[in-house]
C-alpha cells in the first residue's frame, strides 16, 4: 500500500491511495482505493490489519476531516463483488481525536482470533482497544484500558504481540518513551496490565521488536545527536534495562571513545594448573546481553554461546554499562559449571558504606585522566557535607538492607544448578494490581520498569523496606500522588537498587561510579617502566658491543666447548637436580594467572585487539650490509645441511614429546642428539654468521627505538602525557601495567617505589651505570633521609627487584604476546603482518630476562667456554633474522630444506642457533647436579627450564612454517603456543621464589 499527494502543488494536500492487486487480469496492479475520509498529509496515521471472520487484510486509518475526529477499518479488497470495499468506523468516545493507532497480531495459531488484530489507540492521556469482534459493527467504541498521564500527546504507537504477551510503546509529546504489557488472557482487564512507565527520554523517533530468541523487549531510539538500542530482560523477575549506542566504524586516525565497562577476565586451566590454550567454553546470561569477547562482538543470552580461549589460556569480556549493574556470566567447560558476578567487588565496596561514620569519610579521586591518577591525588567526598545525619542514618540503613538481600540471593544463585534452556513466558508481566500482603493500595512494578523510570529524573522518594509478612525485600517509590512497590528479588534487581538508595543524599551515579572504579597508579607503572626499559635497551647494547670480541674468542671457546662434551654425555642419571628431574617441565612453573586481573592486562587486552593496526611513523631503519658476507653465510650453512637436518629432525620428534616428559627424560633424549658433529656445525655456521651480526648490531637498537602508533594504547599514553612511543616502549609499557598491578596485590607495594635508588636506575645512561646501581648504596639528600626514602639503598634489595621484575615482565611479555607468536606462525607467507612485532615482542621478553640474570646472577655457568658460547649464540640474531636482516637473505636458497623464501631462511639460521644452546642448558644441568640443594640452584634450574623451553618453541616455530598444510601446521604452532605458556609460569617462578 501507498499513499500519494493527488496534486503536490495544490495548497490543500489531499492524499490518495493505491494497493497491489495480486489478483487482477488487467496487467496492472496498482489499483485505487477510496480513503473512508479526506485527509491530508501529515494528519493521519495507518496501520495494517485484519477483522474477526476477514479473510483479507484491511487498513485502519485515523485523522481528522475539518476538526471531526475519524477512525475506520477499510479491507484491501472487496471479495464479493467488484464495488469498493465498505468501512468500518471505530469511534473514540466523545468523538476524540486519536493521535496515535496500532495494531498487534494475535499468533497463536491454536486461538479463534488466529490471524486477527487487535487496535488500540490513545486519545488524550487514555490507551484504547478493540478486540478483532468489536471491529465487525460499524460505530462500535472503543474500550478505555489505562489513564496515566505519560500517553498524553502520544504521536506513535508500537503495538506487539509474542508468547501470549501484547506489549505497547509509545513516544509522547514530550519527546519520552513509555511501555506497558499484559498476557493475552487478560487483555480486557485493566489491572492486569502493567504500569505504565516511561523507558527513555528526549527521543525523536522509536522503532521496536520482541527479540524471537529471548523474548527481549527491544526499541532502537533515535534524538538529538545519537541513536541508541535500549533491551530488557523481560524474561526475568526484575527485567533489568540495558542501553546500547549504535555507533559507526570510526576511521582509522579517530580518537577512541571511553565507556564504564564491567571486564571479567575468564582463566582457563588444565589439571597441572597451567593455562588450556586448546578449549572452548560455553557462555550464557539470563538477560539479552552485548560484549566484546577478545576484541569480537557477541550476543550473550539464554542461548548457549561457544567461545574459543585464546592461546594464553583466556576469555576476556567485556560488558558496557552505564550503571552499577552487570549481566551474572554462566560457564561451562565440558560438564563442569561456574557462575560469575561481575558485580561482587563493586557491591562490596558500596556494602561497606552501611553506616553513616563510612558515608562521611567516604572519598573519591577527583583528577583521574586515562583511567587512572597521575601525580598527586586529589580527592572529595562522597557525600556533601551538607547532608544532615538523618538522611545519612536512612541511606546506611537501605545500604544494610540491600546488604541482608544480596548476600540471601547470592547464596541461593550459588546453590540452584545453572540451567542454559530457552526462556519461558512466566513472569514476564507484572500486574500493577499485584497485591503485597499488609502493603494497601501499591503499585506493583518490575524492578527494571521502575529503575529505568527513575533514569529520566522524575521527582521521586524512595524507600526500602523488608516486607515482614513475606520476608521480601521491597523498593518502593512515591512518584507524584502513586506509590510504587517493586520486589529486590534477584542479585541483579538488588544491585540496580543501591543505586537509587543514594538519591536521598544527593549522590549521583556518577560519583558512586568514581567510588567503585579500579583506577591505575600511574606514577607507578610509568617508574616500573622506565627501570625495565633501561634495564632492555642497556643490556641489549651491552650484548652488541661485544659482538667484535666475541668473534675473536669464539674459536677458543668451541675447542672448550668440545672438551666439556665429554664431562657430561655419559650422564644417565640426573636424580642430583633433586624433585625437579621427576617433573615436566611445567612442574616448577606457578600459577602465573593467580594475581593477574583485568587490570594489570588492560595495555595488553588493547594490544591483542590493535596489533595488526600498528603504524610504523618514519620509516623502519636500513641495515647496511655487504651482500658477500650473506652469501658467505649462505654456503656456510649449505654445507652443513646433512648434519642439520638431522638433528632438526630429531628435535622436531623431541618437541611433540616435550611438554609431557620429565626433565630428566629430556636431558637424556638431549645427550643423544647433542653429539659432537653438532658442534662442529655451529662452529662453521655461526663463525660466518658473526660477520653478518657486526655489521647488523647496530640496525638492532634502531628497531627497538622505531617510532610507531597503535591505537587505543598510544591514546591512553598520550593522555597521561606520554608523547609517541616505540616498540621497546610499547612492549615496556604493557609489561609494566601487568607486573606493577600484580606486584601491588601480592606484595602490598609497587615493585619500584619513588626514592634515590628508583630514580637512579631511571637517570642512568648506559650499561655500566644502570648496573653500578647494584653495586654500592645511593646518596641521598638529608630531607630524604629524614622522610625514609633511601631505604632501598641497599644493593642486596635492588638486586631482588631487578631480578623479579626481568623475570616477571619476560613471562608476561611472552603470555601477553602468545596470540601474536601462534598467528604469525601459522601465517606462511614470506611478507607476515605480525613479523616484526612478534621479533620485537620475543626479543624484549629474552632481553628483561637475561638482563636480570646478568646482573643478579644465580648460579651462572661456571665453565668459561661453555658460558661465552651461550653469550654469542643467544637473543640478538632472532631480531636480525626476523627483522631487517631479512631482505638480504631474498633470493637465498637452502636445498637441503627446500628454502627459497627469506622467512624461512631465517627461520632455519635461528633454529641451528638452538643447537649450542640446548647444547649450553644441558651442561648448566650438570653443573647444577653437582651443587649443594638451595634456593640459589632453585632459581638456576627455573631459569634453565625456561630456557630450554624456549628453545624447543623456536624449533616448533621452525616445523610450523614449513608445513604447507594449515591443519597440520596447527600442531607445532600449539606445541610452540604450550611452550610460551609454561615459559610464563617459570618466569613468574622465578620472580615469586627470589
Amino acid at each position: 500500500m501507498v499513499d500519494i499527494l493527488r496534486d503536490p502543488e495544490s495548497e490543500l494536500k489531499a492524499t490518495s491511495r493505491y494497493v497491489v492487486d495480486p489478483f487482477s487480469t488487467s496487467g496492472v496492479y496498482w489499483t485505487s482505493r477510496t480513503l473512508p475520509f479526506e485527509v491530508e498529509e501529515g494528519t493521519y496515521q495507518s496501520c495494517l490489519g485484519r477483522v474477526s471472520g476477514g479473510f483479507v487484510d484491511g487498513i485502519y486509518t485515523a485523522g481528522a476531516v475539518k476538526g471531526v475526529a475519524q477512525l475506520s477499518y477499510v479491507p484491501l479488497f472487496n471479495l464479493s463483488g467488484s464495488a469498493p470495499p465498505m468501512p468500518t468506523r471505530l469511534p473514540l468516545p466523545n468523538r476524540t481525536l486519536a493521535t496515535a493507532i496500532a495494531s498487534a497480531r494475535y499468533d497463536d495459531d491454536n486461538s479463534s482470533w488466529y490471524g486477527t488484530t487487535d487496535l488500540y489507540a490513545v486519545a488524550n492521556s487514555t490507551l484504547y482497544r478493540w478486540n478483532p469482534d468489536q471491529q465487525l459493527d460499524d460505530n462500535t467504541m472503543g474500550t478505555a484500558l489505562l489513564t496515566n498521564p505519560v500517553f498524553a500527546g502520544t504521536d506513535t504507537l508500537i503495538a506487539l504481540m509474542r508468547g501470549k504477551i501484547t506489549t505497547i510503546f509509545g513516544k509522547n509529546a514530550s519527546n519520552v518513551v513509555y511501555y506497558t504489557s499484559c498476557h493475552i488472557d487478560h487483555l480486557a482487564d485493566p489491572a492486569s496490565w502493567s504500569a505504565p512507565v516511561p523507558v527513555l527520554r528526549g527521543i525523536e523517533r522509536i522503532t521496536s521488536f520482541i527479540n524471537l530468541k529471548d523474548g527481549g523487549n527491544t526499541v532502537f531510539a533515535a534524538g538529538g545527536s545519537k541513536i541508541q538500542k535500549l533491551t530488557q530482560a523481560t524474561n526475568t523477575d526484575s527485567k533489568l534495562w540495558h542501553a546500547q549506542p549504535i555507533m559507526l566504524e570510526a576511521a582509522p586516525e579517530s580518537k577512541p571513545m571511553s565507556f564504564n565497562s564491567y571486564t571479567t577476565t575468564i582463566n582457563v586451566k588444565g589439571q597441572n594448573g597451567l593455562p588450556l590454550t586448546k578449549a572452548e567454553i560455553v557462555l550464557t546470561t539470563k538477560a539479552h546481553t552485548p560484549v566484546y569477547i577478545d576484541g569480537l562482538y557477541y550476543i550473550l543470552s539464554t542461548i548457549p554461546v561457544t567461545v574459543p580461549v585464546n592461546q594464553s589460556g583466556q576469555v576476556i569480556v567485556i560488558q558496557a554499562t552505564d550503571r552499577i549493574v552487570g549481566a551474572t556470566i554462566h560457564v561451562r567447560l565440558e560438564y563442569a559449571e561456574y557462575t560469575i558476578n561481575p558485580m561482587a567487588n563493586s557491591f562490596e565496596k558500596l556494602a561497606k558504606l552501611s553506616d553513616k561514620n563510612a558515608l562521611k569519610s567516604a572519598q573519591i579521586r577527583t583528577n583521574t585522566i586515562a583511567g587512572g591518577v597521575v601525580g598527586e591525588s586529589k580527592t572529595d567526598s562522597l557525600v556533601s557535607y551538607s547532608v544532615s545525619d538523618t538522611d545519612l542514618k536512612a541511606t546506611a540503613d537501605s545500604i544494610k538492607l540491600l546488604t541482608d538481600a544480596y548476600n540471601k540471593h547470592q547464596i541461593e544463585a550459588q546453590k540452584s544448578p545453572l540451567r542454559m534452556v530457552a526462556p519461558v513466558t512466566s513472569n514476564l508481566v507484572i500486574s500493577q494490581g499485584s497485591i503485597t500482603y499488609g502493603l494497601g493500595d501499591y503499585i506493583a512494578i518490575a524492578a527494571g520498569d521502575l529503575f529505568n523510570w527513575l533514569k529520566t529524573g522524575v521527582e521521586k522518594v524512595i524507600n526500602v523496606i523488608k516486607n515482614a509478612a513475606t520476608g521480601l525485600w521491597e523498593f518502593i517509590v512515591k512518584i507524584g500522588k502513586d506509590i510504587y512497590r517493586a520486589v529486590l528479588d534477584t542479585v541483579d534487581a538488588v544491585v540496580g537498587a543501591i543505586q537509587w538508595a543514594f538519591d536521598k543524599i544527593k549522590t549521583g551515579i556518577e560519583k558512586l561510579t568514581r567510588y567503585i572504579e579500579f583506577l591505575f597508579e600511574w606514577d607507578d607503572i610509568r617508574r616500573t617502566k622506565q627501570v625495565t626499559h633501561n634495564l632492555v635497551k642497556y643490556y641489549l647494547i651491552e650484548m652488541v658491543s661485544s659482538i667484535e670480541t666475541a668473534k675473536d674468542a669464539f674459536d677458543d671457546c668451541m675447542d672448550g666447548a668440545e672438551k666439556a662434551v665429554a664431562e657430561w654425555s655419559g650422564i644417565k642419571d640426573w636424580s642430583a637436580l633433586g624433585d625437579s628431574a621427576s617433573k615436566p617441565p611445567s612442574g616448577n612453573a606457578a600459577d602465573a594467572t593467580r594475581d593477574q586481573t583485568s587490570g594489570s592486562q588492560i595495555l595488553a587486552g588493547h594490544f591483542r585487539n590493535q596489533a595488526d593496526r600498528i603504524t610504523i611513523r618514519h620509516g623502519m631503519p636500513e641495515a647496511s650490509l655487504v651482500q658477500s658476507l650473506v652469501d658467505e653465510m649462505m654456503a656456510a650453512m649449505e654445507s652443513q645441511g646433512m648434519v642439520f637436518t638431522r638433528t632438526f629432525q630429531q628435535l622436531q620428534d623431541l618437541a611433540q614429546d616435550f611438554l609431557k616428559l620429565s626433565l630428566a627424560d629430556i636431558l637424556k633424549r638431549l645427550v643423544g642428539i647433542l653429539v659432537e658433529s653438532v658442534l662442529g656445525t655451529t662452529k662453521v655456521v655461526v663463525d660466518a654468521m658473526l660477520d653478518v651480526l657486526y655489521r647488523l648490531a647496530g640496525t638492532v637498537v634502531e628497531v627497538l627505538d622505531t617510532t610507531i602508533h597503535i591505537p587505543i594504547i598510544s591514546d591512553i599514553l598520550n593522555a597521561i602525557g606520554i608523547p609517541d612511543i616505540s616498540f621497546l616502549d610499547l612492549f615496556t609499557w604493557i609489561g609494566a601495567a601487568g607486573i606493577t598491578i600484580v606486584f601491588k596485590i601480592a606484595r602490598g607495594e609497587a615493585p619500584f617505589p619513588d626514592n634515590a635508588s628508583t630514580r637512579a636506575l631511571i637517570d642512568a645512561q648506559d650499561w655500566p651505570s644502570f648496573s653500578a646501581v647494584l653495586k654500592q648504596p645511593i646518596s641521598v639528600s638529608s630531607d630524604e633521609k629524614d622522610k625514609g626514602a633511601f631505604d632501598l639503598g641497599i644493593s642486596k634489595d635492588i638486586g631482588q627487584l631487578i631480578y623479579s621484575a626481568g623475570h616477571a615482565l619476560g613471562g608476561f611479555v611472552v603470555f601477553a604476546g602468545n596470540f601474536l607468536f601462534f598467528a604469525e606462525s601459522m601465517d606462511v607467507s614470506p611478507t607476515n603482518v605480525f613479523g616484526m612485532p612478534s621479533a620485537v615482542m620475543g626479543v624484549i621478553g629474552a632481553l628483561a630476562a637475561g638482563g636480570a640474570d646478568f646482573l643478579v646472577a644465580k648460579m651462572p655457568i661456571e665453565n668459561k667456554a661453555v658460558s661465552t658460547l651461550r653469550t654469542i649464540t643467544t637473543v640478538i640474531s632472532k631480531i636480525i633474522f626476523s627483522g631487517p636482516g631479512q631482505k638480504y637473505l631474498t633470493g637465498g636458497k637452502l636445498s637441503f630444506m627446500k628454502v627459497d623464501d627469506n622467512r624461512k631462511v631465517g627461520a632455519v639460521f635461528n633454529t641451528v642457533l638452538v643447537f649450542p644452546a640446548l647444547f649450553c642448558t644441558c651442561y648448566h644441568f650438570y653443573e647444577l647436579s653437582n651443587k649443594p640443594v638451595s634456593k640459589e640452584r632453585s632459581l638456576a634450574i627455573i631459569g634453565e627450564t625456561s630456557s630450554m623451553v624456549q628453545y624447543v618453541g623456536r624449533v616448533s616455530y621452525c616445523v610450523a612454517i614449513f608445513d604447507p598444510e594449515p591443519t597440520t601446521r596447527l600442531i607445532p604452532a600449539s606445541v610452540m603456543a604450550g611452550c610460551n605458556v609454561v615459559i610464563f609460569g617459570l618466569e613468574t617462578a622465578a620472580a615469586m621464589v627470589f
